[in-house]
């Protein structure tokens, strides 16, 4: 966290890196959020691998399964 509440870092350009490779309605999820995700209930689908500007290594990507009130997936 910076001096004026701004956040920076690998995990925030890795952030904005996977928004912007996101489709419409589509939320893509780091690796090292997916555990806690699931926790929450948050169903995930492999994607595969990413490669991302600025890093070295494609990484696991995963997408959020968007359900409705009722449950169903979409």
């Amino acid at each position: 966290l910076g001096n004026e509440g701004d956040l920076f870092g690998l995990s925030v350009v890795r952030a904005a890196r996977l928004c912007a490779a996101a489709g419409d309605g589509e939320l893509l999820v780091d690796p090292a959020i997916a555990p806690p995700a699931r926790a929450h209930g948050i169903v995930l689908r492999e994607r595969g691998p990413m490669a991302l500007k600025g890093f070295p290594d494609p990484i696991e990507v995963y997408v959020a399964v968007m359900t409705d009130a009722i449950g169903a997936s979409r």
